[in-house]
């Protein structure tokens, strides 16, 4: 887009943004700044209370008035004219190119000054207008012609632009989500049905104090074109680690294995004296990502102790992978020099 208006940066250059529905309006400089408005007009504007017949604002709050928007010339008290190309996002007009700042040498160029404006100027006021207006370029109306289509295809690539970023920001952003899902939910896994879901439910209850979110399998919904076992890799990795309680025989054979095999941090909560099998209580041997925790069940005080030793294990773990993965991965340490 830069490339598209290269030409045009030689000339003054604004986009004038409009809010909806007040349609009130901010200037953005995309160009230089004018010699004759920005220092001049300007000036004398403060002064004499104003010469133009129409501000830039008035102007565009006029042009917004029509409902035919097309890409015109506007010309000022001074004889300077600019084009004005408007930038649509979803049939609305947005915001308004405005530049140029022209002199239609064919007709002559001359400042049509009003009486009033010679009235209320000093002769020296009126000889610097002559002589700043000698900075302004020339053009034919041929070569304002083309000015002008190069100015619509400008305003068309803005309006493509801003279409484009609307549809990219409605699409989900898989990155961020994971991000946002990964720093706070737990998934809590281990025997949840008849009474033994309480267990579980007291498990969550204790992230939840701690400041994380635990998320049960049960308590979500199934995807139609996934199995449970491909349901709970698909939740664990979007977790930020895995409580997995295994005082309780249940799923906790194959679920090991998920988590073993998906290198998924995973602390494993179970009663001093029992367990659903010993085939799950050795996998801390092999895997530094796995670890097993033993309370005392009548103690509550002592699950509460465990599972935040656990947490604290598992944050432990977090901050590991997160400094070897950045000191192994070449894009991730030239980021890290970078910023």
């Amino acid at each position: 887009l830069h490339a598209g208006y290269s030409f045009m940066l030689k000339m003054p250059l604004d986009l004038y943004l409009i809010s909806h529905p007040q349609q009130t309006i901010q200037s953005h400089s995309l160009g230089i700044k004018s010699p004759f408005c920005s220092e001049f007009c300007t000036n004398i504007k403060e002064i004499k209370g104003g010469f133009c017949r129409l501000s830039v604002n008035q102007t565009i709050q006029s042009y917004l008035s029509f409902s035919n928007f097309r890409a015109t010339w506007n010309t000022c008290w001074a004889g300077i004219s600019s084009f004005m190309v408007p930038v649509f996002f979803n049939n609305m007009v947005v915001a308004v190119l405005h530049g140029g700042q022209i002199l239609f040498d064919d007709s002559g160029a001359k400042p049509h000054f009003s009486e009033n404006i010679i009235d209320q100027l000093a002769k020296e006021q009126l000889d610097e207008v002559k002589n700043r207006l000698q900075s302004i370029p020339k053009l034919s109306h041929g070569d304002a012609s083309f000015v002008l289509e190069r100015a619509m295809a400008i305003g068309q690539q803005f309006s493509e632009l801003l279409n484009h970023l609307a549809k990219r920001a409605a699409m989900p952003n898989l990155t961020e989500y994971l991000k946002r899902a990964r720093l706070k939910n737990v998934l809590v896994l281990g025997k949840d049905t008849d009474e033994h879901i309480e267990l579980l439910r007291k498990v969550s209850e204790i992230l939840t104090d701690l400041g994380y979110n635990p998320v049960l399998v049960k308590d979500l919904q199934d995807i139609e074109e996934i199995s449970n076992e491909d349901k709970v890799r698909s939740i664990a990795d979007a977790s930020r680690f895995v409580i997995l309680e295994n005082t309780y025989p249940a799923g906790q054979i194959a679920e090991c294995k998920i988590m073993a095999t998906n290198r998924i941090i995973t602390a494993c909560l179970r009663a001093d004296g029992q367990g659903s099998s010993f085939m799950v209580t050795d996998y801390g041997c092999d895997f530094n990502f796995i670890e097993e925790f033993l309370y005392n069940e009548s103690n509550n005080e002592s699950l509460r102790n465990t599972i935040k030793k656990a947490t604290n294990w598992a944050e432990d773990q977090i901050k590991k992978r997160r400094a070897y993965f950045d000191s192994k991965y070449p894009w991730r340490k030239s980021l890290i020099e970078a910023g």
